[in-house]
C-alpha cells in the first residue's frame, strides 16, 4: 500500500545559534551602514553647496515625525493588546485554542512587542514625507485676506487644513489598527464571545468594554472629520469650478454639520455602553447615522441639485461664480491683467511703421526650435560637445543697444566620448566649455551672425569664465583635483595647446565634495556603487567628487520645496557663466481658486511638459530666481516675490538661505524674464477668466482658447514668443512674452496677450491684452499660414526649394506683432541640403503678412518694403551686421586649405570659373559650395578650427551666389 504524500519538513532554525546570531548581525550592520552612508553623503553634498542648514532642519524634522507617528502608532497597538491579553477566559475553549492562548501568555512580551513595532515602523516610515507640510505649517504666515464663506484667512487652507486633516485621519488609523488587533487577540485567546439565553453567544465583557471606547474614539475622529469636510469644499472640485457651489452651501455644508453632531452623539452612547452595557443602543444609533449620511449627504444634496440648481443654474451660481472668479483671477495674478479694445487695420500703405521703427530690430527672424542642427554644424566642434535641441532667448548690451539673442552653452556630451572606460568618463572628459550665440535678426549668407562663438570663445561678450562642469547635461559623476607637481588630466579644449594640441586643466572651483580621505571614498564609493573610487589613483588628497550636477538637481535639492520652470538658461554675468532657473511657490489648497494641470498647461509644440507628472496647483508665484554657477555649481536664491506668504513661511524656516531681490546685480537683472510656464498657466486661465461677468462665464459665450502652432508637423498648442515689441499705447519697445487667443472652435484672431518680461522694467510682469474689434475679422495664425502657403508670389520664390532636389524648405516661428495699428505676422523660412550628414537650416528667406497683403524677400526689409508699397517706413536694422541685411552676395572664390597643425587636411582644390545659363552656373556654384563643405567638415574632424571657419564662408558664398543666378 503507497504511502500518503506529504510535504518534507523544513529544518528548524535556531536563533540562539551563534553562527545564525553573527549572519544576522552582520546583515543589521550592513543595513545600518548603508543608511548612513545615504545620510552622511548627503549632508556632504548639502556642505559642499552651502546649505547644510536645508538639510540639518529637514532631516531634524523627518526624524521627529517618525519618531512621533511611530511612537504613537505603536503605542496604541501595544496599549490595545495588552488589555487585550489581560482578559480572562469565560468559556471553555478547545485544546488548540488553550494551547495558542498559553502560547501567547508565555510570549506575552513579543506577542505585544512585534505587531506594534511592524505597524509603528510603516507608520513612521510614511510620516517623513509630509517633512515640508509640517514645516510650512510651524512657520505659516497671513495672506491678509478672508474667504467668503468662514472668514478665515488663507492661510488656514494653505498650511492648517492639510495638516489637521492628515493628523485626523492618522488617529482614526492608530483606533482602527488597535481595534484590528484587539479584536484578533480576544479571538485568538477564546476571550472574544460569552454565552447567553438568546440564540446567538454575545460579546464577553472585557471586550465589549474595549471596544466601546475604541468605536467611540473613531466616531470622535469621524465627527471631526465632518466638521473639516466643511472647509475641504472650498478646495474641492464641483461640477463647474473648484470651490463651493449653490448645493454645497445650501446643502452639504449645513449636512456635514448635521453628520459631525450625530457622530459626537453616537461616541457619547458608545461611552456609555461601559456603564449600560447594552449593544442596541450605540448599534441603533449608528445606523440611524448611517441612514442620516445617506440622506444628508447624497439624497437631499441630489434633490437640491437636480430639481432647485439645474433648472436655474446660472441664477443660483451667480454669486458663487463671482467669487470663484475673484478668487482664481488673485490666486494666478491675472487679477490686474489690463485690456484694451484694439480695430486692427488691414489696409495698407507706404511709410505706415515709421512710428514702430524701434520695435523692427526687435522682430527674431532665427527660430531657437529650428537652428539648433546650425548652432551643432558650425560650433559642436567636437562630437563630445553638444547643444539642446531647444536654444534659448536672451539680451545682451552690444555697441550700446540691447540686442536679442539665441544662445546655448557647449555642453559635454558624454555619448560622443571616442573612448567609453571610466577614466575618461570621471575624470577627463569633465566639462564643456563656452556660451555660443546669435543675433536674433541677422543672418549671413548661409548662417548665422555670430555675437559669440568658438573655442575658446571670441566675441562681443568679452572674458568669461567658461567652463561647465555644471549643466543639464551634466548627469554623471566627476572626479576632479590633481595633487602639487602633478599634470593636469582633464580636456579643457581639444585645440590652442602647443602645436595646436588639446589643453588640459585642473578643477579650480569652490564647489564639490572633498574626497581626500578614506572614509569619505569608502562612502562614495558604496554610495555610487563603484569601487574604481577606491581603487584608482587619480582620487587623490586635493580630489573634489562633482555629483547632482544639473542645475534643475541642484535647486531642487536645497530647495525641495519649489516647483522648477521647464525651461532653464545659460547667461554670461560679470564674468561668469551662470545658470538661471525660475523656481515657483505654488498651492492647490487656496480657497475657491481653480485648479488646474501644470502639465497640461505648460504643454505646447515645442515641450511636453512631462517633468510636472499630474501637479495641479491653483496658486503660483515667482516668487524666487535661483542662480546656478556653471563652472563651481555654487546656487543662489533670489527672493523675488518676498511678500509671497508661502515664501515667508520657508524664509521663516530656513533664515538666511534666501538672498534679498536689492542684492541683485545690474548684469544679472538685465538678463532675468518674466518666466515661461508661470505666462502659459496665466494665458490658459485667461483664456475663460477674462470674462468677469458671472453669465458670460456660464454661458462661456466670450470663451478664447490657444491655437494649435500652424507650423509644427508633430502639432500641439502654439507656443509663447519672447520678443521686443512696442504695444501701440507706448512709446518705446520693450522685451516681452507673447501669445494669441482664437475664439472657441474658431480660427480668426480673438486677442492678443502679452507681458513684460524685462526684469529692469518699471512694469515688469504688467499683463496686458489687445482684444480684437467685433465689427471686423483679423485672421488668426492658422489661417494666416493657409494664406502665405496659397499665396502665388510665395510658392514661386519657394517652388526650388520645397523637397525638390538638393534642397529642402522648412518654416521657423510664425511671429505675431501690434504693429502699423493692425497685426503684423512674420514667417522666417530656412532651407537646408539634403543627403548630406554635414547639413543644417539656413535662413534664406522672410515672409510678412499685414491684413490680406504677403510680401517675401530675402531680409526681413525687403518683405516689409513689398507689402506696405515700397516703403515700410523703418529700418529692420538687419544691415547692421557687415554681413547681413541687404548686402549684395559675393560670388565666391575657392581658398586652398592651409596645413592645419595637427593632422593634414585636403585642400579645397580651386574650381573654374562658372560658365554657361545662370542654371548651369547656379549647378557649379552649388558643387564648389559641396566641396568646401566637405574640407570644411574634414578640418573641423581634425581640430582645425580656422581652416574649418574659412572652408564654411567660402562655402556660404557659393551658397549666395547659386541663389543670385536662380534669381532670389
Amino acid at each position: 500500500m503507497s504511502q500518503p504524500f506529504s510535504l518534507p519538513k523544513l529544518p528548524k532554525i535556531n536563533f540562539k545559534h551563534p553562527a545564525v546570531l553573527t549572519i544576522l548581525g552582520v546583515l543589521v550592520l550592513l543595513a545600518l551602514f548603508y543608511l548612513f552612508t545615504e545620510i552622511w553623503t548627503t549632508k556632504l553634498w548639502f556642505d559642499s553647496v552651502g546649505y547644510t542648514q536645508v538639510f540639518g532642519t529637514l532631516l531634524g524634522t523627518q526624524v521627529l515625525l517618525f519618531a512621533i507617528f511611530f511612537v504613537v502608532m505603536a503605542a496604541g497597538v501595544a496599549l490595545n493588546i495588552w488589555v487585550a491579553t489581560r482578559a480572562e477566559p469565560v468559556i471553555a475553549r478547545t485544546p488548540a485554542a488553550a494551547s495558542l492562548s498559553e502560547g501567547l501568555q508565555r510570549r506575552k512580551g513579543l506577542t505585544i512587542i512585534l505587531p506594534a513595532l511592524l505597524l509603528g515602523l510603516l507608520s513612521g516610515a510614511a510620516a517623513p514625507s509630509s517633512a515640508l507640510t509640517y514645516v510650512s505649517w510651524a512657520n505659516r504666515q497671513p495672506f491678509g485676506d478672508a474667504d467668503p464663506y468662514f472668514g478665515l484667512d488663507s492661510s488656514f487652507y494653505v498650511f492648517e487644513y492639510p495638516v489637521w486633516r492628515e493628523l485626523v485621519s492618522f488617529g482614526q488609523g492608530v483606533v482602527f489598527f488597535g481595534a484590528l488587533v484587539a479584536l484578533l487577540f480576544y479571538a485568538m485567546s477564546g476571550n472574544l464571545m460569552q454565552p447567553s439565553k438568546g440564540r446567538w453567544p454575545s460579546l464577553a465583557s472585557a471586550p465589549r468594554t474595549h471596544l466601546s471606547v475604541l468605536a467611540g474614539l473613531w466616531l470622535v475622529g469621524f465627527g471631526v472629520q465632518c466638521l473639516l469636510d466643511r472647509f475641504g469644499y472650498l478646495v474641492s472640485e464641483g461640477t463647474l469650478f473648484t470651490g463651493v457651489h449653490f448645493t454645497d452651501a445650501n446643502a452639504r455644508m449645513g449636512s456635514k454639520l448635521i453628520l459631525a453632531v450625530i457622530a459626537f452623539i453616537c461616541a457619547a452612547l458608545f461611552f456609555a455602553n461601559l456603564f449600560i452595557k447594552r449593544w442596541i443602543l450605540p448599534l441603533t444609533a449608528v445606523v440611524l447615522m448611517v441612514i442620516a449620511g445617506l440622506i444628508l449627504q447624497l439624497a437631499y444634496p441630489m434633490i437640491i441639485q437636480t430639481f432647485e440648481v439645474k433648472p436655474n443654474e446660472p441664477d443660483k451660481e451667480s454669486t458663487f461664480i463671482a467669487k470663484h472668479i475673484d478668487a482664481t483671477r488673485k490666486a494666478f495674478g491675472i487679477d490686474e491683467v489690463e485690456v484694451t479694445e484694439y480695430t486692427a487695420v488691414s489696409t495698407v500703405e507706404p511709410g505706415q511703421l515709421k512710428n514702430d521703427a524701434e520695435a523692427l530690430p526687435g522682430i527674431r527672424l532665427v527660430d531657437p526650435a529650428v537652428v539648433g542642427p546650425t548652432f551643432e554644424q558650425q560650433q559642436q566642434v567636437r562630437g563630445y560637445y553638444a547643444f539642446p535641441s531647444t536654444l534659448d532667448v536672451d539680451r545682451y548690451i552690444i555697441d550700446g543697444k540691447e540686442t536679442d539673442a539665441v544662445v546655448a552653452a557647449r555642453e559635454l556630451n558624454q555619448a560622443g566620448i571616442p573612448e567609453q572606460n571610466w577614466n575618461n568618463i570621471h575624470t577627463v572628459y569633465t566639462h564643456g566649455y563656452g556660451l555660443a550665440a546669435a543675433y536674433g535678426n541677422r543672418r549671413q549668407a548661409g548662417g548665422l551672425d555670430w555675437i559669440e562663438k568658438d573655442l575658446p570663445s571670441v566675441g562681443e561678450l568679452g572674458e568669461y569664465e567658461g567652463r561647465i562642469y555644471f549643466g543639464e547635461k551634466s548627469t554623471d559623476f566627476a572626479i576632479v583635483g590633481r595633487e602639487e607637481g602633478q599634470a593636469a588630466i582633464e580636456l579643457d579644449t581639444p585645440g590652442g595647446g602647443e602645436g595646436g594640441g588639446e589643453v588640459t586643466n585642473i578643477y579650480a572651483g569652490s564647489g564639490g565634495v572633498p574626497m581626500g580621505n578614506f572614509f569619505t571614498r569608502l562612502l562614495y564609493a558604496v554610495h555610487f556603487g563603484d569601487i574604481n573610487i577606491m581603487l584608482s589613483d587619480r582620487v587623490n588628497s586635493n580630489s573634489k567628487l562633482l555629483y547632482d550636477r544639473t542645475p534643475k538637481q541642484r535647486v531642487q535639492q536645497v530647495a525641495p520645496w519649489l516647483t522648477l520652470d521647464q525651461n532653464i538658461y545659460p547667461a554670461v554675468v560679470d564674468g561668469r557663466l551662470v545658470w538661471i532657473v525660475d523656481c515657483y511657490t505654488s498651492t492647490n489648497y487656496y480657497p475657491n481658486s481653480q485648479s488646474v494641470s501644470l502639465g497640461n498647461a505648460a504643454s505646447d509644440s515645442e515641450r511636453s511638459a512631462d517633468t510636472f507628472g499630474d501637479t495641479s496647483v491653483n496658486y503660483l508665484r515667482n516668487s524666487v530666481k535661483a542662480v546656478v554657477d556653471a563652472t563651481d555649481g555654487t546656487v543662489t536664491l533670489y527672493a523675488w516675490e518676498p511678500d509671497d506668504p508661502i515664501l515667508g513661511a520657508y524664509m521663516k524656516a530656513f533664515p538666511g538661505i534666501f538672498t534679498a531681490k536689492d542684492q541683485i546685480s545690474d548684469s544679472l537683472l538685465a538678463h532675468l524674464r518674466y518666466p515661461e510656464d508661470l505666462f502659459k498657466v496665466q494665458r490658459q486661465i485667461l483664456s475663460r477668466y477674462h470674462m468677469t461677468t458671472p453669465s458670460l462665464w456660464y454661458q462661456q459665450s466670450d470663451l478664447w482658447e490657444i491655437p494649435d502652432d500652424p507650423v509644427a508637423e508633430a502639432g500641439g498648442k502654439e507656443p509663447p514668443y519672447y520678443l521686443s515689441i512696442k504695444w501701440p499705447t507706448d512709446t518705446t519697445a520693450v522685451f516681452s512674452l507673447t501669445a494669441v487667443y482664437v475664439p472657441k472652435n474658431r480660427s480668426n484672431l480673438a486677442s492678443y496677450f502679452a507681458v513684460v518680461a524685462e526684469a529692469a522694467s518699471p512694469d515688469y510682469g504688467k499683463l496686458r491684452v489687445l482684444r480684437m474689434s467685433d465689427t471686423q475679422q483679423i485672421d488668426g495664425p492658422g489661417q494666416t499660414f493657409n494664406a502665405i502657403n496659397t499665396d502665388t508670389r510665395v510658392a514661386e520664390e519657394l517652388r526650388p526649394f520645397l523637397n525638390q532636389g538638393s534642397a529642402a524648405a522648412s518654416y521657423g516661428n510664425l511671429l505675431t506683432l501690434p504693429m502699423g495699428s493692425g497685426l503684423l505676422y512674420v514667417l522666417p523660412v530656412y532651407t537646408q541640403r539634403q543627403g548630406t550628414t554635414g547639413s543644417y537650416p539656413a535662413l534664406t528667406s522672410v515672409v510678412v503678412r499685414f491684413g490680406e497683403h504677403v510680401g517675401i524677400g530675402e531680409t526681413l526689409q525687403a518683405a516689409l518694403d513689398e507689402v506696405f508699397a515700397g516703403d515700410a517706413g523703418a529700418d529692420t536694422g538687419e544691415g547692421d551686421s557687415g554681413n547681413g541685411g541687404e548686402t549684395p552676395t559675393p560670388t565666391p572664390t575657392p581658398v586652398p586649405t592651409p596645413t592645419p597643425t595637427v593632422a593634414p587636411t585636403p585642400s579645397a582644390s580651386p574650381l573654374p570659373t562658372p560658365t554657361g545659363t545662370d542654371t548651369e552656373q547656379a549647378t557649379q556654384y552649388l558643387e564648389q559650395a559641396e566641396a568646401a563643405f566637405t574640407a570644411a567638415d574634414t578640418a573641423l574632424r581634425n581640430g582645425d578650427l580656422a581652416t574649418y571657419q574659412q572652408q564654411v564662408e567660402v562655402a556660404r558664398a557659393a551658397l549666395g551666389a547659386a541663389l543670385e543666378k536662380m534669381g532670389r
